[in-house]
C-alpha cells in the first residue's frame, strides 16, 4: 500500500532506518570489545566538552511564557 501522505512516508522512512540502524549496532557492538566502546564514548564526550566552549554562536535564552 502506498503512503497518503508525507507523515505516512516519514513514518514508514524513520522505522527503516531505525531497523537498520538496530543492525548496524549489534553487529558493531559484536566487534568492540567493552573496553574500546568505554573509550570511544570518553573521546566523543570529551570533543564535545571541549569544542562547545570554543563555538562563536551567540547563546541566546528563551524564556517560557507562564
Amino acid at each position: 500500500m502506498a503512503p497518503h501522505s508525507s507523515g505516512e512516508a516519514a513514518i514508514l522512512l524513520s522505522s527503516a532506518v531505525y531497523g537498520i540502524g538496530t543492525t548496524v549496532s549489534v553487529v558493531a557492538l559484536d566487534a568492540v570489545r567493552p573496553a574500546g566502546l568505554l573509550a570511544v564514548e570518553l573521546i566523543g564526550a570529551a570533543a564535545v566538552l571541549l569544542a562547545a566552549p570554543a563555538d562563536p554562536a551567540p547563546v541566546r535564552e528563551e524564556r517560557a511564557v507562564l
